[in-house]
This record gives C-alpha cells, sequence and structure tokens, in this order.
C-alpha cells in the first residue's frame, strides 16, 4: 500500500516537472517509479511523456500504446497519443484516439480543442470549427479544479 502511495506521489510529480520543462528532474522520478514497479502503466505512461516532451514521438508512441494495451481507457494516453500521431502526420489515427477519449468523457474542453485541432490539419475547417465552439462552451462551465481531484487536494 505504501509503495502505490509512493508511485502516485512520484507521478503527480514528474507531471509538475513536465509541465514545468524540468525534464531532468521529471527523468528521475520515472526512475525511481521504475524502480519500485517497472511494469506499472503509470511508469510507461510518465516516460511517453517524458519522449513527447523532447519531440521523440515515435518513442512516445510505443509507451501510450503499451500503456493502452494494459488499460485500454487511460484517458491521458489516449490524449497524448492523439498529439504524437498528429506530430507524426498520422492524422486519420490521431483523429480516431482523440475521438475514443472524447467517449470516455466528453466534457473536458481541452480534448475538443485538439479534436479541432486535427480536423484543422486535414482540411476539415468546418467541423474543426464545431470542435473549437464546444470547446469554448465545455471551457465556460468547466470547473478550475475537477472535482473528482478534491479529494486529492483536501
Amino acid at each position: 500500500m505504501a509503495r502505490n502511495r509512493l508511485i502516485r506521489i512520484l507521478s503527480e510529480i514528474c507531471e509538475f516537472y513536465i509541465r514545468h520543462n524540468r525534464i531532468q528532474d521529471a527523468e528521475l522520478c520515472c526512475y525511481e517509479i521504475g524502480n519500485l514497479h517497472s511494469m506499472s502503466y503509470t511508469y510507461t505512461y510518465l516516460k511517453g511523456r517524458i519522449y513527447e516532451h523532447k519531440k521523440e514521438y515515435l518513442n512516445a508512441k510505443n509507451c501510450f500504446n503499451n500503456v493502452l494495451s494494459i488499460n485500454p481507457s487511460h484517458m491521458s494516453s489516449l490524449e497524448h497519443l492523439s498529439i504524437c500521431l498528429f506530430h507524426l502526420n498520422e492524422f486519420n489515427l490521431a483523429e480516431k484516439m482523440i475521438r475514443d477519449a472524447i467517449t470516455i468523457n466528453n466534457s473536458l474542453p481541452h480534448l475538443w480543442y485538439i479534436l479541432g485541432y486535427i480536423l484543422d490539419a486535414s482540411n476539415d475547417s468546418e467541423s474543426a470549427l464545431k470542435c473549437y465552439q464546444t470547446s469554448l462552451q465545455l471551457e465556460s462551465t468547466h470547473p478550475i479544479v475537477q472535482f473528482s481531484s478534491l479529494t486529492k487536494i483536501i
């Protein structure tokens, strides 16, 4: 139980480091998670996020695909896999992945924005505009902190 809690804490710290461009620190956190549980999909997901940040999209794609083979509904992997596929010019597959994520939770504005961006790059401007509008509408009612996260904060 303590190991799982430590992995959760390290993964939150790793995500923080990635968001703030401190990749060396993120790699150290990821390494520690790997030492605790190298078969954890959290470890593989974070490796993918680090590869994605380094613009090593093929390596990131492989990591996210591995996570999804273990946990097919892992929202963050679907989201980031779609971004990697976009950068690899695999627009149709990128669209499918982000649509899968939207199917799981259609109330997240950033997912609709990503879909709009992909559709825009695929020259489907009309559908892209609808996605951007949906994203803006959701953003106006979306809480700053997700309600499911409140137990983590409190």
